[in-house]
């Protein structure tokens, strides 16, 4: 095992994946993929970890609860202050329910079960990460379970005198099955993508590689020990400029960022002109403070609708060092000397106070909606009313409980029947913007024979191959297989309803096109990077639509295609709720111009028409029966109509301003237009 000296290699590898992580998540131009710090950081713990435990073994002076009391040591007092502030902010600042959230992510990281928490939810490169507070704890959490689990897999080894004489080879046996189920799981879809990114199983590899490192030192000359320090070096920078958030992660890719680094570990420190340059040594010290405060700077910037200034962002790197450097100062090294200096029941009832702190009022600001109740109770009437149906409208969605059975089928092709499943009356194709209709039509076949069969994708473009720029969502063989469902199976009638103006919609903040959408061609998904060429890539997948609807024209079927409702650019539930509160004053949905809709918005949509036109398809446009002549209400009786900015509540689409679907759902009224 190699010496458990200081290695200022390893100061300088982590200062390096601190910036990288760091750079990132403020949105620097060129660090696409620095999230690929975090990988660096598991190989340098996998390292660390395996030649404390293994050496500890050999002198017969390991102690399970020794070691796990040093990393707790190491990881708690500035994780349990990070706590605590976010929590006290929560409950004094932010609106209730942000509080709310922070709370329930509280109990999660100091519970180090941040990773399924976040990993139960939308997932890591979604649109709305940046709202997550603690999100950046889900490494912390697969770090900790690595230190929970891996010292007993160890003894256990250790008992056996056989293994323990092959510790390398058992190293290498586990490092290679995890990397396989990483590997494979970034070749199974979006769900599996997910699983692999957070949960440890998948992720065990990148420690357990460092752990070969510990197993297997390697004596590099110091002729030699440069060129391998650089050609690791090369490797980590390479990720960080060449992936980025398209990119399927982990999956066999990974191990370029994590052999880098296992290569400089492996030089063995020999060579430190590199590692010695101005600043890096702090910056490594710092490193786990910079990155613990860095992200709730992130999200506070979004949180006041700074996420894109310049001066901000620049203002949050500048201050997510600061803070990182008081944190080191103060909680890792003056608490922890506080708090476990001492011995015996005294050091762990220190600790045990210190977790509870911060724990308990993280189960107050979740059990309660963040006080909501004691913080509005000033507030007017009508105020309080509002703040209530605001925050009600953000979860007020049934998919799939409508579905029979609440249920629907997994797979590449994720069907909801509604009213009676062996029913081919009406198939629905689309995104969330289809699976939002499915209260109205549950209700319609409340006391109706036939039902309705949908094959929806949440995100997934409608449009033949096409993806996302998000990795792992496979929407184009999606479409494909739902398009040869609606060929194959005898549906009289077959709806296409999507979020079509959300494919070019603009960045809120900036009003700069959000290209969202990848075009599969013989060499990959490919996005242009300029607007026109990105425009047109649009009007060619609109044209590939309409080829596919005439080929279900030609087998028989009636086709309605349904535009997207208006986009309710400023009328989301969780920002209004969130102005109101802070503002302490009404701040009501406005009503939406009929006709708002950007240049690429008002584009795409007159293509469908033309499109729907030219293969004989129907066109059902929802501003008909939901707007007037001029504008489209956000509200009916009081009550805001949208969950979001551009879906409809599930409790507002049985409403009468919704029925623009009723007659081509119903069997008796299906080809009557």
């Amino acid at each position: 095992m190699q010496s458990p000296t200081f290695r200022p290699d390893i100061a300088a590898l982590r200062a390096i994946a601190v910036a990288a992580v760091v750079l990132f998540h403020f949105g620097v131009p060129g660090i696409n993929g620095g999230y690929v710090g975090v990988d660096v950081f598991f190989v340098i713990s996998g390292f660390l970890m395996t030649g404390i435990v293994t050496r500890a073994l050999q002198r017969k002076t390991f102690s399970l609860w020794g070691f796990y009391r040093a990393r707790a040591e190491r990881i708690m007092p500035a994780l349990a202050v990070l706590c605590l502030v976010l929590a006290v902010l929560g409950l004094t600042v932010l609106d209730p329910m942000t509080a709310r959230e922070i709370g329930i992510s509280i109990l999660a990281t100091l519970t180090f079960t941040s990773n399924i928490l976040f990993w139960s939810q939308d997932g890591y490169f979604a649109p709305g990460a940046d709202a997550q507070w603690l999100l950046h704890t889900w490494s912390l959490s697969v770090e900790w379970q690595f230190y929970f689990a891996f010292p007993i897999f160890v003894m256990l080894i250790w008992r056996i005198d056989f293994l323990r004489r092959r510790f390398g080879a058992v190293m290498i046996a586990g490092t290679v099955l995890s990397f396989v189920a990483c590997a494979a799981a970034g070749m199974l879809g979006e769900g599996a993508v997910k699983t692999s990114f957070f949960l440890l199983p998948f992720r065990a590899w990148e420690l357990l590689l460092g752990g070969l490192v510990a197993c297997y030192p390697l004596l590099f000359s110091r002729m030699s020990s440069p060129l391998v320090i650089t050609t690791g070096l090369g490797m980590i920078v390479v990720s960080i400029l060449v992936f980025d958030p398209t990119t399927i992660w982990p999956a066999w890719n990974a191990l370029l960022p994590t052999l880098g680094t296992a290569l400089v570990i492996w030089a063995g420190g020999r060579w430190d002109g590199w590692s010695n340059l101005p600043g890096v040594q702090r910056i490594g010290a710092w490193s786990y403070s910079i990155y613990l405060w860095h992200w709730p700077v992130v999200v506070g910037l979004a949180y006041l609708g700074l996420r894109h200034n310049v001066a901000a962002i620049v203002g949050g790197v500048v201050g997510s060092v600061l803070l990182g450097a008081l944190s080191h100062m103060t909680f890792e090294v003056r608490m922890r000397k506080r708090l476990f200096g001492r011995t015996g029941r005294l050091a762990v009832t220190s600790a045990l106070a210190g977790l509870a702190i911060p724990l308990g009022i993280g189960a107050v600001a979740a059990s309660t909606n963040g006080l909501e109740a004691p913080r509005i109770a000033h507030l007017s009437p009508e105020i309080k009313a509002a703040l209530r149906d605001y925050r009600a409208a953000t979860s007020d969605r049934r998919y799939p409980a409508d579905c029979v059975g609440g249920k629907i089928s997994e797979g590449l092709l994720a069907i909801c029947h509604i009213g009676d499943p062996s029913a081919r009356d009406t198939l629905i194709i689309g995104d969330s913007h289809a699976q939002q209709l499915t209260p109205r039509v549950s209700q319609l076949f409340e006391n109706r024979p036939g039902g309705v069969t949908l094959v929806t994708r949440g995100g997934c473009p409608t449009l033949p191959l096409v993806n996302l720029t998000t990795p792992g969502n496979n929407c184009a063989d999606r479409n494909r297989a739902a398009f040869d469902y609606a060929l194959t199976q005898p549906y009289h009638h077959i709806v296409i309803a999507a979020f079509w103006s959300g494919y070019v919609e603009p960045a809120q903040e900036t009003g700069v096109l959000q290209r969202k959408l990848c075009f599969v061609t013989s060499s990959g998904c490919r996005t242009p990077l300029d607007e026109a060429g990105y425009l047109a890539q649009v009007d060619r997948a609109v044209d590939r639509l309409g080829i596919e609807l005439k080929r279900l024209k030609r087998a028989g079927r009636q086709i309605t295609l349904v535009l997207a409702v208006p986009y309710a650019f400023s009328n989301d539930p969780r920002r209004l709720y969130a102005e109101t509160f802070l503002t302490r004053r009404l701040v009501a949905p406005l009503g939406i111009p009929r006709d708002q809709m950007t240049a690429p918005q008002r584009r795409l949509r007159d293509r469908l028409i033309a499109m729907a036109g030219a293969a004989g398809v129907d066109v059902v446009d929802p501003r008909d029966t939901m707007c007037g002549a001029r504008t489209c209400p956000s509200t009916d009786d009081g009550r805001v109509i949208y969950m979001d900015n551009n879906h409809i509540r599930s409790t507002m689409v049985v409403r009468p301003e919704f029925a623009y679907l009723d007659r081509d759902m119903i069997p008796e009224h299906q080809g009557s237009r």
